[in-house]
């Protein structure tokens, strides 16, 4: 998957998404959100907590399909890191 976007406007989409995201829970699909990217659809996060789910378009560029697992915290990490040049 290779997708690229704005980290202010995809973390706070993200966000919301990883809200609806039980913290606690052993299935890790109730652990993380699921971000699916595809040239065509675009890209879309995906969360639930078994009771209620939440699915968010966000505005991205796609040159590679794919899809993945986003441990919450740790993503969250990588996208406000400060980045060295």
């Amino acid at each position: 998957m290779k997708i690229h976007f704005e980290p202010k406007d995809f973390l706070r989409q993200f966000k919301i998404a990883a809200s609806i995201a039980m913290s606690k829970d052993i299935r890790p699909i109730l652990c993380n959100v699921k971000i699916v990217a595809d040239k065509r659809d675009g890209v879309l996060l995906m969360a639930t907590d078994s009771e209620v789910g939440i699915r968010i378009h966000v505005d991205a560029d796609v040159s590679k399909n794919g899809e993945s697992l986003l441990p919450p915290k740790q993503f969250e990490h990588i996208i406000v890191a400060p980045r060295s040049l």
